[in-house]
């Protein structure tokens, strides 16, 4: 069992009527790259009680914590 980190909706996606009522989101790649490879997926919300996380924590094999961004990395010339 393996835990990804929920991130928040970038500021561009706040809006979108697909994300009403979120403030976080994990990318579907993220769990399909898991399950591929035959993990199960436990969410870990960012806006979750710590307690609740803590509950979490002690059944999982391991976290995924996603971040960055392509734009730190890349920069175009011209």
């Amino acid at each position: 069992m393996i835990g990804i980190i929920s991130q928040n909706l970038p500021d561009d996606l706040v809006d979108d009527p697909r994300f009403e009522g979120k403030t976080t989101y994990i990318m579907d790649a993220y769990v399909n790259y898991m399950e591929a490879f035959g993990a199960r997926v436990v969410p870990i919300v960012s806006t979750e009680s710590d307690e609740d996380t803590l509950a979490k924590l002690q059944t999982l094999n391991g976290v995924l914590i996603p971040g960055g961004s392509q734009d730190e990395h890349f920069t175009s010339k011209g």
